[in-house]
C-alpha cells in the first residue's frame, strides 16, 4: 500500500534488458471498474503507463530478482524488463480520500492468476515465463499451490527489501564489569517492575507510554463507516484490581470465591483534560493502530467547533465518554463548561490528539544514567577493525588500555510512544538479511519474514565525527519452529570480530545493576529476567556467537515486543478490525489488506518490523521535553490549519 506511486525512479545506468520469449497472458484478463462511491471518495483502477517511475521500478526489481536464480544470467550486471509479458498490464487501483487516496499496485493478464500482488509474487512466475513452458514447473504461490507468500520468498531468497548499505553494526566480546565491594549504583526504580511485568505477561504498558484507549461506545458520525473507537492516551497510574468471584462448592474446601487480580490504568487522553481508568483488555499499543483513511478525510475536512485562542484551550473540556465524573478532570479550571458536544465537536480535540502522538514518536531520550566500570585485562592487544565496521564508513571510538576503564551507560531510554530498559527484548525493524555480519547463524526456516530481536545488555553514546550517536548492545535472537535443530554446530567467530582486549571478556552477558540469573531457553545462557514467551509454534534463538555481543545504531529500533497482544481481547477486536478472520474465505480477499495487517502482527513477532516502527529523529533531553514540544508544535499546526482554510500546511505529519 502506498500514498504516492510517482516516488521518483531513475533506471540505473548500463542496463540490461531482458525480454519474455513466451507469454501465458491474455487480453481479456482485466479487473473490472468498482461502482463509483456515492460519499464522495475514490474507487477505479487505472492502467499504469510503462513511462511512468512506478512501472519502471517493478520491471527493474522482477528483472534483478531473476538474474538470482536464472543460470544464463550474469548476477553481476543491472538488469529491467524490457516489458511485461505480452498482455500483461499494471493496474493501479486509487481508493479512498479523493484528496489523500491509497495507490495498491496489481499486475493482470495471466490466464491461470487473477493477480500479482507483489513483485515477490510476480517473481516465481517470470522465471518460468522465462525457463518453462508447462504449468507443473511453476513455482509461484496460485500455480504450485503453496501455503503462502513468505513460504515462496524463502524458497527464492526473495525478501521484500535491500539490504542496508553501510549499516553501523559491530560485534564484540561481552565486557565483564568490574565487582564493587558494596553496591555503588541504584537501579531504576520502574526498571525491575517493568521487565518483570513484561517476561510474565502481567503488566503490557508502562507508566508514561502513549496507547490506544477504546472508546465505549465509540464516537458516531453521520456516515456509519466512520468513527471514533481508539484515542491516544498517555498511562498516567498502574494499578492492581482484584475480583472475587463465587464459585460451585466444593468438598473439602472452605473457599466459596476465587480472586483473580488484573491491570487497570489512569489514562490521560491526548488533547483533552480527560482521566479515566481504564482495563488492560480495552487497550492497544500505539503501533497497533491507525486511524482509516475516510476518518482522516473527515478529520482533514473539519471546522473548529467554537472560536478558538491561539493556544487551542477550548478543545480541553470536550470529553468523550458518557456521565463524566469529577475525577475524570483533575487539572479541570474554575468555571470552565465541560462540553460532550457532536461529531463535529469531536473532530478538532481528536484530531489534536492525533497530531500529539504522531509528534512524540519522532523524539527519543536515554535515561539513569550509570558509570559502568569494567574489570582491566592483563591484555594489551588492541583490536583488529572489524569488516563490518569498515563497511559502515564511520570510526567509532574503542576504549584502549591507555584510557580509563570506565563508561557512562544508560538504564532506559524513552523511544518515541514507548518505555524500553536494559534486559528488554526489542524488535529490531531491520531484516534478518541486513544485518551484515558472517559471524551470526544462518537464519532458521522463514526467519527472514519474521521480527528480528535484541535482548538489550547495553545502551551508551559514542562520538563520531563530531557527532553524538546513540548505540545499543545485545544479543540478538530470530523466531524459530519450534522443534527446529541447528544443522551444524555454531562456528566461531571470525578474525573480524571486534575484540576489546583492554577490558575483561565474559562468556555470559554481566553488564547491569541488579542481574539475577534466571533459567531460560535449554542450552542457551541464562539470562536475569529470562525472556517473555515466544508466539505459538516457536521458540527464541540466540543466533549471536556466546560470549558476544552486537552493537547497533538506536535507530534501528522498532519498539516494544507485546509477547500476548495477538491473545488478548483488545488484539482480537484490531484483528477483527482489519478483517483478519476473512483471510482464506474466498471472495473476500478485497477486505484483508495485508500491509495493514503486517504491522499488528509484527508486534508479536510474526511478521518483519519494518513497517511497524517509531520513527524517532530528534534527541530531546527529558520525556518531558518530549512531551512539551510535541504539545507545542501540534497546537501551532493546528491553530494554523482551522483559522486558515486557504493555507496549504506542508508538515507531512499533520494528521496523517
Amino acid at each position: 500500500m502506498g500514498r504516492d506511486i510517482g516516488a521518483s525512479f531513475q533506471t540505473p545506468k548500463d542496463v540490461v534488458t531482458i525480454a519474455f520469449p513466451r507469454s501465458d497472458g491474455t487480453a481479456s484478463r482485466r479487473p473490472d471498474q468498482p461502482p463509483t462511491p456515492t460519499d464522495g471518495s475514490v474507487n477505479f483502477f487505472r492502467p499504469v503507463s510503462s513511462r511512468e517511475p512506478a512501472h519502471a521500478r517493478w520491471r527493474h526489481e522482477v528483472a534483478m530478482r531473476m538474474a538470482l536464480h536464472v543460470p544464463s544470467l550474469d548476477k553481476s550486471k543491472k538488469y529491467i524488463l524490457a516489458a511485461f509479458p505480452d498482455d500483461y498490464e499494471l493496474f493501479d487501483h486509487t481508493k479512498g480520500s479523493r484528496d489523500n487516496p491509497r495507490h495498491d499496485l496489481y499486475l493482470w493478464g495471466s490466464k491461470t492468476v487473477t493477480k500479482f500482488r507483489s513483485v515477490n509474487e510476480f517473481v516465481p512466475h517470470a522465471i518460468w515465463l522465462y525457463n518453462h513452458n508447462t504449468a507443473a514447473n511453476c513455482g509461484c504461490r496460485y500455480c504450485s499451490n503453496a501455503k503462502g507468500q513468505g513460504e515462496i520468498s524463502q524458497q527464492y531468497g526473495l525478501p521484500s527489501h535491500l539490504r542496508l548499505e553501510a549499516a553501523p553494526v559491530t560485534i564484540r566480546r561481552i565486557v565483564r564489569p568490574a565487582l564493587a565491594p558494596a553496591p555503588e549504583q541504584r537501579a531504576a526504580s520502574q526498571r525491575d517492575a517493568d521487565l518483570r511485568g513484561a517476561v510474565a505477561a502481567t503488566r503490557r504498558y508502562r507508566i508514561g507510554e502513549v496507547a490506544w484507549c477504546q472508546i465505549e461506545p465509540p464516537l458516531a458520525s453521520p456516515d456509519p463507516n466512520v468513527f471514533i473507537r481508539w484515542w491516544p492516551a498517555i498511562v498516567r497510574e498502574v494499578r492492581l484490581k482484584s475480583t472475587a468471584t463465587g464459585r460451585k462448592s466444593v468438598p473439602g474446601s472452605a473457599a466459596e470465591y476465587v480472586v483473580r487480580q488484573s491491570h487497570v490504568y489512569k489514562m490521560q487522553l491526548l488533547g483533552v483534560l480527560y482521566h479515566y481508568t481504564v482495563p488492560e483488555e480495552m487497550m492497544l499499543p500505539y503501533l497497533a493502530y491507525a486511524p482509516d483513511p475516510d476518518l482522516l478525510a473527515t478529520l482533514r475536512e473539519g471546522k473548529a467547533p467554537v472560536p478558538l485562542s491561539e493556544d487551542l484551550r477550548e478543545l480541553a473540556y470536550f470529553f468523550p465518554m458518557p456521565t463524566p465524573k469529577p475525577t475524570h478532570f483533575p487539572d479541570l479550571e474554575e468555571n470552565s463548561t465541560l462540553r460532550q458536544g457532536s461529531w463535529e465537536d469531536a473532530l478538532a480535540p481528536y484530531g489534536l490528539a492525533l497530531q500529539v502522538a504522531a509528534y512524540i514518536t519522532t523524539f527519543w531520550c536515554f535515561t539513569d544514567e550509570w558509570e559502568f566500570k569494567a574489570k582491566a585485562s592483563k591484555s594489551s592487544a588492541l583490536p583488529a577493525p572489524s569488516a563490518s565496521t569498515s563497511a559502515a564508513g564511520e570510526s567509532e571510538v574503542i576504549p584502549s588500555p591507555r584510557r580509563p576503564q570506565s563508561e557512562w551507560r544508560y538504564q532506559g531510554a524513552w523511544w518515541g510512544n514507548e518505555r524500553i530498559w536494559m534486559d528488554d527484548l526489542v524488535r529490531l525493524h531491520p531484516y534478518r538479511d541486513q544485518i551484515p555480519l558472517d559471524e551470526l547463524l544462518p537464519e532458521s526456516e522463514g526467519a527472514d519474514t519474521r521480527t528480528l530481536f535484541m535482548l538489550v545488555t547495553g545502551m551508551f553514546i559514542t562520538h563520531t565525527n563530531d557527532r553524538h550517536k546513540g548505540k545499543i548492545a545485545g544479543l540478538l535472537y530470530e523466531l524459530a519452529p519450534e522443534g527446529w535443530k541447528d544443522p551444524t554446530p555454531s562456528k566461531s567467530p571470525s578474525k573480524n570480530v571486534v575484540i576489546e582486549k583492554d577490558f575483561a571478556v565474559a562468556d555470559q552477558p554481566l553488564s547491569s545493576p541488579l542481574r539475577r540469573a534466571v533459567p531460560t531457553i535449554p542450552g542457551q545462557p541464562p539470562l536475569q529476567y529470562g525472556l517473555p514467551a515466544p508466539p505459538r509454534g516457536f521458540v527464541f534463538r540466540l543466533i549471536t556467537p556466546p560470549g558476544f555481543e552486537v552493537i547497533l545504531d538506536i535507530a534501528m529500533v522498532a519498539g516494544r515486543y507485546y509477547s500476548d497482544l495477538l491473545e488478548s481481547p483488545a488484539g482480537h477486536l484490531r484483528l477483527q478490525e482489519l478483517h483478519f478472520d476473512k483471510l482464506g474465505i474466498p471472495g473476500a480477499e478485497e477486505l484483508v489488506n495485508q500491509a495493514d495487517l503486517e504491522p499488528v502482527l509484527s508486534l508479536g513477532g510474526l511478521a518483519a518490523s519494518f513497517g511497524s516502527k517509531m520513527g524517532c529523529q530528534e534527541w530531546k533531553r527529558t520525556r518531558q521535553a518530549m512531551l512539551t514540544s510535541a504539545d507545542t508544535l501540534s497546537r501551532e499546526a493546528l491553530y494554523t490549519l482551522f483559522t486558515n482554510s486557504d493555507v496549504k500546511t506542508e508538515d507531512p505529519m499533520l494528521i496523517d
